[in-house]
């Protein structure tokens, strides 16, 4: 009890710390310059405060005295906050003298400053002169920042100049700790980059486990951009690798008469592999017509044995019954239902444990949701009380005020009733709308869902011509899980909550699709399923972060006109579908909401 305190009074603290220096920030001009510079040296002391009083400090630096300013200095000299220094200095470059901007070359040799150093180099490099720009061939040398480099590049491909950033994919594509995001970097940005160069990187990036699951995916995705000698023997070799299974599994199944027999053959090496076989099987259930009769029988027969591939075989059964003859339908629907004999005894024993042990915690587990959703919904139900109570009490006033003006003849001033009792009226009904549509995405209706197409719908929407809109979804998307129309509407809502929090001239909103590897699978999410990563963002307000863990709970909010169900519904609507949503922008920088979403079995792609 006594930790769990310190830890909840530290995390105050902490938070205490971080607003502190917010409020110098936002008030810099109305604070006295004493004040101001007493509380900037104060907060320097804080680890936790240490970003936003280097950032203060940039972006208002010759504002200030040589005391205070010293303090970036003095903050590029702690581990801890290093990192916020560097970016602070490259957010800020142009506004600084000679001696701070070189502060970013000094910490691109502190260890703990690296990665933030390749960061703020790349996110701000068209601000950046060439001999700050250069950096990031420094960095990549260093095993501890060669991740960072090479996810920035990634990140701001459009943004460096391509014989640079050609240069330095190449030097990354060297490093283990880099090869990954390279593989991501040609992934998806596969047309961007010339033949020559892309097949470099595919030939030198196959061989490293690391990045085997990209260079899958970019063979799979522009399969008939790949000269065919090299696609070939990326394939044999990609198909050694377990992370790159299912994307080879796809490339053979596609394009199965485009490729001579030894490669098709590794479908049977891949059937054989436990990590392998699901994949196999899905891409025969997907592929099943274009597939040689004996062939696609021999593979369903060795794949029926294997627990793994066990539901994309019935998949391909059930979808071609007609089309197996009898023989080997019987023997696929004998193979997926037999136990081996020699194990049935310690199956029973092993399956009634384990139902007594499922009961029992299926029993747990409802009670605890059961508690936990009545309590959300009295929570609920006592707010929705209290925001229909506001106006209704309104319409109530009204009416009494009413009753007097007509019967002293005073229609004017009843009129004027009217149009207030109206417009109260109209909250009530929005309240209504939205607390019905809280109570509706509750109810899923699952179908396999193109994504992108619901994004680029939710973007026609704008009216305002002042709002650019841009959609990156490299290579071809695969279809989700999902409720088409309840997924509508919480794009619907993303949509229109970045419109009422922007408060610059350029107004932005951006989406990215991409898919997840299996390592960046939130701990709170099914492992065994595959993902695709939507990233929501804006260039407006931003959320500040005192509010971050307060902006999805119901009837919270501090927009004006705002009903505070909508990033309620949002949260539900998502968690209904095995997904999850976090918000993780900067205040100042914009609103960036993260969503996982469950990619559908077997779901091929869609452009």
């Amino acid at each position: 009890m006594e930790r769990e305190l310190t830890n909840i009074l530290g995390a105050s603290e902490k938070d205490e710390a971080v607003e502190d220096v917010w409020a110098v920030a936002d008030k810099f001009y109305e604070l006295s310059e004493d004040e101001r510079n007493e509380r900037l040296l104060r907060l320097a002391e804080k680890d936790e405060a240490a970003e936003s009083v280097a950032r203060t400090i940039a972006e208002n630096f010759h504002k200030l005295p040589e005391n205070v300013r010293k303090l970036l200095f003095t903050l590029a000299e702690k581990d801890e906050a290093a990192g916020a220094v560097a970016w602070a200095v490259a957010d800020n470059f142009h506004k600084l003298p000679e001696n701070v901007r070189k502060l970013l070359f000094t910490l691109a040799e502190k260890d703990e400053a690296v990665r933030d150093v390749a960061w703020a180099v790349a996110d701000n490099f068209h601000k950046l002169p060439e001999k700050v720009r250069k950096l990031l061939f420094k960095l990549a040398e260093k095993d501890e920042a060669a991740g960072a480099v090479a996810w920035a590049v990634a990140d701001n491909f459009d943004e460096i100049p391509r014989k640079m950033r050609n240069e330095l994919l190449l030097k990354l594509a060297e490093k283990d700790e880099a090869a990954e995001d390279v593989a991501r970097s040609v992934a998806d940005n596969f047309h961007k980059l010339s033949e020559e160069v892309r097949n470099e990187f595919l030939l030198k990036l196959a061989e490293k486990d690391e990045a085997a699951e990209d260079v899958a995916r970019s063979v799979a995705d522009n399969f008939d951009e790949i000269p065919r000698r090299m696609r070939n023997e990326l394939l044999l070799k990609l198909a050694e690798k377990d992370e790159a299974a299912e994307d080879v599994a796809r490339s053979v199944a596609d394009n199965l008469y485009k490729l001579p027999e030894k490669v098709r053959k590794l479908l049977f090496k891949l059937a054989e592999k436990d990590e392998a076989a699901g994949a196999v099987a899905w891409a025969v259930a997907d592929n099943f017509d274009k597939f040689p009769k004996r062939m696609r029988n021999e593979l369903l027969l060795k794949l029926a044995e294997k627990d793994e591939a066990a539901e994309g075989v019935a998949r391909a059964v059930a979808d071609n019954f007609d089309e197996l003859s009898i023989k080997v339908r019987d023997e696929l629907l004998l193979k997926l239902k037999k136990i081996p004999e020699e194990l049935y005894d310690e199956n029973v024993r092993v399956t009634e444990e384990l139902q007594t042990t499922i009961s029992q915690l299926k029993g747990e587990k409802m009670k605890r949701f059961l508690a936990e959703r009545d309590a959300a919904w009295k929570d609920v139900a006592f707010k929705a009380a209290h925001k229909l109570g506001n106006p209704i009490d309104a319409i109530e006033t009204f009416l009494k005020s009413l009753e007097i003006r007509i019967k002293a003849g005073n229609i004017e001033e009843a009129v004027n009733i009217c149009e207030k009792m109206e417009k109260s009226i109209e909250e009530t009904k929005v309240v209504i709308a939205q607390f019905k549509s809280l109570t509706k995405s509750q109810e899923i209706n699952y179908e396999r869902i193109n994504i992108k197409e619901i994004i680029e719908q939710a973007f026609k929407v704008i009216s305002r011509e002042d709002v650019g809109v841009e959609i990156v979804a490299p290579g071809k998307i695969p279809e989700v899980v999902g409720d088409r129309d309840r997924m509508i509407e919480v794009f619907n809502e993303l949509v229109a909550n970045s419109l009422n929090w922007f408060d610059k001239d350029e107004k932005r909103i951006y989406a990215k699709i991409e898919r997840v590897h299996r390592r960046e699978i939130p701990p709170n999410l099914d492992p065994s399923n595959r993902y695709l990563r939507i990233i929501f963002a804006d260039n407006g307000q931003g959320i500040p972060s005192s509010d971050k863990d307060r902006i999805f709970a119901p009837f919270w909010t501090t927009y004006p006109h705002g009903t505070g169900l909508g990033l309620a519904m949002v949260k539900w609507i998502i968690e209904a579908h095995d997904g999850r949503i976090s918000e993780e922008g900067k205040r100042g920088k914009g609103a960036k909401f993260i969503i996982f979403l469950r990619i559908a079995k077997g779901g091929r792609k869609n452009a």
